[in-house]
């Protein structure tokens, strides 16, 4: 395994959700009242009839989890770059901002 390029990988990650996720200061969807970006934000909502809560699954959390997934599998390359993801992810003041405000 070649550490330098994992440092690359890593890095990458980091340009590339930045790209991704953008700092989005656009129109205001009204079902997740998040800023539309140039591909859509994950949530998980549920109710009985019409949705009463919704998640956002900010892309730092499937991001550390599928890192630790490769990485048990010695796919480290995979891991760095979803390490960098995480991290880039991590740079948002709403990164814990988790209960969407349905009101």
């Amino acid at each position: 395994m070649n550490g330098e390029l994992l440092i690359v990988l890593f890095v990458i990650g980091i340009l590339l959700a930045e790209y991704i996720t953008g700092r989005p200061s656009g129109e205001i969807s009204a079902l997740t009242q998040y800023p539309n970006q140039k591909l859509p934000s994950m949530f998980v909502g549920w109710g009985a009839g019409e949705i009463t809560q919704m998640y956002h699954i900010h892309h730092w959390m499937w991001c550390l989890v599928s890192s630790f997934v490769f990485a048990l599998f010695n796919q480290f390359e995979i891991a760095a770059f979803l390490v960098g993801c995480f991290v880039q992810g991590l740079t948002y003041p709403d990164k814990f901002h988790i209960i969407v405000d349905r009101r």
